[in-house]
């Protein structure tokens, strides 16, 4: 059965008489639930099963979400240790805040508990090991995974002037890593981003904007000419990158703004881009990549400067 949205305990059809306690949910259940989406969930994937050997537990390799940071996990497997001479015991399988697949021996007892979960982890099944066992069932093991649903998920957000680039050559503006495995299938990433673009040379000058994912270049086109003399304007970049109904091919639109010269708050677009192209895989790696937002002057910082003033990047499940 499902307790509260997305977590699991075993039916009591699903388990013998020596384990009927797996099928009544305890005091590391209601943990489990109360911490959703404040400590931590999977975002993707993550099954557990039994393993090819004695013992063994498989855990998938996904994608969770620890204290608001996404993580890349690795298929890993853990070994349960053989069961006590007569007593039982319940070991439980997680994921901490570095990916990394943790086990943890519970205590031996002829009515067993779950142990306490690890701090900032998160849970993904538990195993039990029965007196004398030397392995367990499919049934042993209870997968305790809280899932993540279908809202969409802040990965990044800022609403102050946090970086400000006055190089004459190619810079980053923003970057953020994206967990390796996150846009699968059906699922999306939205960055918007947006600040001012100010031209305080004699000459019209132009910026240049390179967006990159990895090693694959998304997007490279001039952002903006301005005319000589303080000219200050407004600027705005949206990105999606979509993944369709196979991770092989992804969709990337471009969208950008730039305002007339002008003081705060100006509502007149001067120019307005949309862009649209295709990338293959790449963008879905089983290892993280950057998402890098750079920019590259046509003159020196004497002249040209760009900054970003907001900046919201979302995962779209």
């Amino acid at each position: 059965m499902v307790v509260g949205s997305r977590h699991n305990v075993a039916n009591e059809s699903e388990v013998s008489a020596a384990n009927i306690h797996l099928a009544r949910p305890g005091a590391r259940d209601i943990e489990v639930i109360s911490q959703y989406g404040d400590l931590g969930r999977v975002i993707k994937g993550c099954t557990p099963s039994k393993g090819g050997s004695v013992r063994e537990i498989d855990v998938a390799t996904g994608v969770v979400e620890i204290n608001g940071a996404f993580k890349f996990v690795a298929a890993a497997t853990v070994t349960l240790a053989v069961g006590h001479a007569t007593l039982h015991r319940i070991d439980l399988v997680t994921i901490n805040s570095a990916g990394v697949v943790t086990l943890t021996a519970g205590a031996n007892a002829a009515i067993p508990l779950i142990p306490a979960i690890p701090a900032n982890s998160v849970p993904i099944c538990i195993g039990l090991m029965i007196a004398t066992a030397t392995d367990m069932t499919t049934n042993e093991i209870v997968d305790k995974r809280m899932r993540h649903g279908r809202e969409r998920m802040i990965m990044d957000r800022s609403g102050l002037i946090v970086a400000k680039s006055l190089e004459a050559a190619e810079v980053s503006l923003y970057s953020h890593d994206i967990p390796g495995g996150l846009l699968g299938t059906n699922s999306a990433l939205k960055l918007t981003i947006g600040g001012k673009w100010l031209n305080n040379d004699v000459t019209t000058r132009t910026t240049e904007v390179i967006i990159k994912l990895g090693a694959t270049t998304l997007f490279d086109y001039i952002l903006h000419v301005a005319a000589p003399s303080a000219n200050l304007s407004n600027w705005k970049v949206e990105l999606d990158i979509i993944a369709g109904n196979s991770d092989a091919v992804q969709q990337v639109l471009l969208h950008s703004w730039i305002s007339d010269q002008a003081a705060a708050n100006n509502e007149t677009v001067q120019e307005l881009l949309h862009r649209q192209g295709t990338a293959n895989a790449t963008l879905d790696s089983t290892v993280n990549q950057t998402l890098d937002f750079r920019i590259d002057h046509s003159a020196s910082h004497a002249f040209l400067s760009i900054n970003y003033e907001y900046v919201l990047l979302e995962y779209i499940p």
